[in-house]
């Protein structure tokens, strides 16, 4: 298993590298920052919540009623639930997704790209898949273990022995901060996005915390930039 695990990582492992070798996360000393457990493994499990409205509040309520928007979200099982696995909440969140939604790898499929290039999806392996979940959470499951573990002799050990280096925000987010963006929150839709978005109804994105939210605050932006552009003989409905 160890070889069918170093195969399908190796895979992956630009990620280990794609940051100089000798970046560093350190103390306040200087000195390399201590390896600790996570937040994540040490804190109770986060008390499940109700999933959210899948049909967010600035979506015209006739569009939403003349495609029956509610009733397909629910048929496609909504929003990603919460997950409630007491040491894995995101990793069976996820999975469980993926498995209620029969047509979730249709979008890679040739015949709907149209592109003659066959997709391969390595990390979903059921073998891999299996042993990931196997896996006792520390120290396997902290700060890329099991992909150090994986790929020793393959990696040079500098860069094996990286420490993480995520970014320190979302770039989106740190955008909206700017003032520049002050018109996001004050943007006029075109006629054309009137007819499936509420303009009322969208909140205001800068000075949120919460990302997700934000990002799906600003579909209605997008949208309205996209129908400013787009051709005028055909509806987002599909009658001309």
């Amino acid at each position: 298993m160890r070889n069918v695990v170093r195969a399908v990582l190796a895979a992956v492992a630009f990620a280990l590298a794609a940051a100089p070798a000798g970046a560093q996360q350190a103390s306040a000393d200087g000195a390399p920052s201590k390896k600790v457990l996570p937040p994540s493994e040490t804190a109770p499990p986060k008390k499940v919540t109700d999933a959210p409205d899948p049909i967010p509040a600035w979506l015209d309520q006739g569009f939403e009623r003349r495609l029956r928007l509610r009733g397909r979200a629910q048929a496609l099982g909504g929003v990603m639930p919460a997950g409630t696995h007491p040491v894995r909440p995101q990793a069976t969140r996820v999975l469980d997704y993926i498995v209620r939604r029969s047509n979730f790898f249709d979008a890679y499929d040739p015949g709907f790209t149209g592109a003659t290039v066959e997709f391969r999806h390595p990390m979903l392996d059921l073998r891999l898949v299996e042993y990931c979940l196997s896996l006792p959470t520390y120290p396997w499951c902290v700060r890329k273990h099991v992909l150090r573990e994986a790929l020793q002799g393959v990696l040079p050990e500098p860069v094996l022995r990286r420490p993480k280096t995520p970014l320190a925000g979302h770039p989106f987010m740190e955008v909206l901060k700017e003032e520049r963006s002050a018109w996001i929150d004050a943007f006029t839709p075109c006629a054309a996005a009137t007819a499936y978005i509420n303009r009322a109804k969208i909140p205001v994105t800068r000075g949120d915390p919460d990302p997700e939210r934000v990002w799906l605050n600003l579909r209605p932006l997008g949208l309205d930039l996209w129908m400013r552009r787009a051709p005028r003989t055909t509806s987002v409905e599909g009658s001309t």
